[in-house]
């Protein structure tokens, strides 16, 4: 397998999955953004969120592995500023909206990967990172997902 080939198939599970779509435009009134790449000097503007942005990582092949290992990044963005405010007996909570939805839709956009990974493929590990300060009102959940596939007899490791 080669990195191309996994980003477009994890690209086309996210771009196919009607569920992710419906999810979108019931809480954003439009379906997400997909980017494959992003330019960081120019990034979306808020009227693109819910966005998807998946990008290669690394990877990792040698003939002492047994296998080899794809790490593909895909970052989840939602833009949401509104924040719920509630009076309780000793003070007041202030919950900001788009943290419950910044998950929701990660999990959608996790599950949408994980059911398309290669047969004889695994998922080693999943790393996710939330940003939910620094850029406010985007709000950012970067997963990583550690793809192993096992070497075959005969087969060039760095094909």
């Amino acid at each position: 397998m080669n990195m191309t080939t996994l980003i477009n198939l994890f690209r086309d599970a996210i771009k196919d999955n009607v569920t992710i779509g419906n999810w979108c435009t019931a809480n954003y009134a439009k379906k997400q953004t997909l980017y494959k790449g992003v330019d960081q000097r120019n990034p979306p503007a808020e009227t693109l969120y819910p966005i998807v942005h998946l990008y290669p990582v690394s990877k990792r092949v040698g003939y002492s592995e047994s296998e080899q290992t794809h790490v593909v990044g895909i970052t989840c963005g939602v833009y949401k500023d509104s924040v719920t405010t509630t009076a309780y007996a000793n003070g007041t909570l202030r919950e900001y909206d788009g943290i419950d939805d910044l998950e929701a839709f990660r999990k959608l956009v996790e599950t949408a990967v994980a059911a398309v990974i290669p047969a004889g493929s695994w998922i080693d590990g999943l790393n996710i990172e939330y940003e939910t300060i620094e850029f406010f009102p985007f709000l950012l959940a970067s997963m990583e997902f550690s793809v192993m596939t096992p070497y075959h007899a005969g087969e060039d490791v760095f094909a």
